[in-house]
């Protein structure tokens, strides 16, 4: 299970949303940089997960699970990827999301590309174990449905899902809201991508809910 954790923020000034999208953008540069407004509210991030990417029948979805801080230098920085990439428990983290995503997939696909073990994606100040899963669409699913069955992952929910959610209602003392929620777009043929929402802030005037 993967629980959740928040903090309510309030300035003496009022939050500039627009600002804070500059500078998630020049800090991740490899993120889904993404703002959604609604009103007076404002919902922004820098997520590193894609749920899933639908182009004509082709299914691309990325496992994002186990990760560590980076090194203050380079030697440092090299040692702790490598002690990422060698942890027995994050790895067994990351292939119980392989194995979540292989699950959620394998009904609706032809064909299944899953590599064997993962690879290090570089944040500016964290690293993660990432596998690429690539997939050929069958039975006409649709880009929702994908969705659908993919969320919520184990990095953001746990596994098996049902029972994972059962606790997380029962005991995470708060309303995680657009939170983890599944963000992105999609086009009239029926393609697009949808990311998770991780790493977010809901800002309004002086509060910031993270």
């Amino acid at each position: 299970v993967v629980v959740a954790r928040h903090r309510d923020i309030k300035a003496k000034l009022a939050f500039y949303p627009t600002g804070a999208i500059a500078k998630l953008r020049q800090d991740y540069p490899n993120c889904y940089i993404y703002a959604i407004a609604r009103h007076s509210t404002v919902f922004l991030g820098a997520s590193p997960e894609q749920l899933v990417k639908l182009d004509g029948d082709q299914v691309d979805t990325v496992c994002l699970a186990g990760s560590i801080k980076r090194g203050e230098t380079p030697d440092e920085d090299e040692q702790l990827g490598q002690q990422l990439l060698t942890s027995s428990k994050d790895r067994h983290e990351h292939d119980v999301g392989v194995r979540a995503i292989r699950e959620a997939l394998e009904p609706l696909c032809s064909e299944l590309d899953v590599p064997d073990s993962p690879e290090l994606m570089t944040v500016s100040n964290v690293y993660h174990l990432r596998t690429p899963i690539h997939g050929q669409l069958a039975n006409g699913a649709t880009l929702l449905q994908l969705v659908e069955r993919l969320h919520p992952t184990p990095a953001v929910g746990g596994y098996p899902k049902d029972a994972a959610l059962q606790f997380l209602r029962e005991n995470e003392t708060f309303d995680r809201g657009w939170y983890a929620a599944p963000l992105g777009w999609v086009d009239g043929n029926g393609n697009g991508e949808f990311i998770v929402a991780l790493r977010s802030a809901l800002v309004r005037s002086v509060r910031a809910y993270l």
